[in-house]
């Protein structure tokens, strides 16, 4: 206990200072080369050791882990501005708060994030996933009620903007079988419809990819092959519900923010992106990373605001 507590403190000091935040350019060129990274630079040596606690927690109240369940518990940026905008979903939403809260307070507008992990936006009847909360179906019931009362509590707040994340991959029905692609569409096309209104906008933040491997402690062990830890794009072993998100953004005329590019070629998922490990787990992004992309970030919500 000790040794994890002294680990996760170590961990928040080594991300104190954050990142400058990179052009559009200059991560495309950085993700175009990242296939070619043979060995790690010396900060990427020095960030793998604390590279799974690199999730922003420091920017999160006390009890807030596994979700923000009030519209008071996690705001950000200007508190008293009259523009809200609100982050709606799982930990794929939370996990753009490192970017997010900057741009908030750059541009004058109140950001409350709403999220509570594993339960999806899609309005689609989650009953299995293979690891976590997988194991308390009861725990997905309770999602869909949480589900309603939010979009209730969202509307009320009557935002500029609804900016949506969640997690596509590995869920699926109480049998196990996944969701089609349809039914992931349709789940999000309900919610997109309920939460929209003639002065609410509503964006998607396009899930990432699933990763084969940890990417700290994989390039702990292949500090001069990095590329044993990348995964193919579109992992074919794991697939997310990508395509829907975006069919159901198209079909609703709501904003799609796609984000493969910024971790991806169209062949290749680098564990090592210039100095940064881009994801802190399979699925997550860094807070590091996410706070480099805020220009980026910021580029895509200004037209929205």
């Amino acid at each position: 206990m000790i040794s994890m507590a002294i680990t996760s403190l170590t961990a928040t000091a080594a991300f104190a200072v954050p990142p400058s935040s990179g052009t559009a350019r200059q991560i495309a060129n950085a993700v175009a080369i990242s296939p070619k990274i043979s060995k790690v630079t010396p900060k990427v040596l020095a960030a793998i050791p604390y590279s799974t606690y690199d999730w922003g927690k420091k920017l999160f109240p006390p009890r807030t882990n596994l979700g923000c369940a009030t519209t008071t518990q996690c705001v950000f940026g200007s508190k008293q501005s009259k523009m809200t905008v609100v982050l709606f979903g799982d930990s794929h939403a939370s996990m753009w708060v490192p970017a997010l809260a900057p741009i908030a307070r750059a541009n004058h507008f109140k950001l409350i994030v709403i999220w509570l992990a594993t339960c999806h936006v899609a309005d689609v009847n989650v009953q299995y996933e293979p690891f976590g909360f997988g194991t308390i179906p009861h725990y997905f019931d309770g999602c869909n009620t949480w589900l309603t009362k939010q979009i209730a509590t969202i509307r009320s707040l009557h935002p500029k903007l609804v900016l949506l994340g969640e997690r596509t991959t590995l869920v699926g029905h109480a049998d196990k079988t996944p969701f089609t692609s349809a039914a992931w569409h349709d789940g999000l096309v309900r919610t997109i419809t309920r939460l929209k209104t003639p002065t609410t906008r509503v964006a998607i933040f396009e899930d990432l990819f699933w990763g084969n491997n940890l990417p700290g402690p994989c390039l702990s062990m292949n500090l001069k092959s990095v590329q044993r830890c990348a995964t193919s794009y579109t992992n074919p072993t794991v697939t997310g519900h990508q395509v829907a998100e975006r069919k159901a953004a198209r079909d609703t005329n709501t904003t799609f923010i796609p984000t493969h590019q910024w971790f991806c070629t169209t062949k290749t998922c680098s564990p090592v992106i210039g100095d940064y490990i881009p994801k802190r787990d399979q699925t997550h992004v860094s807070a590091s990373y996410a706070q480099y992309l805020t220009t980026v970030i910021e580029t895509a919500l200004k037209p929205l605001l």
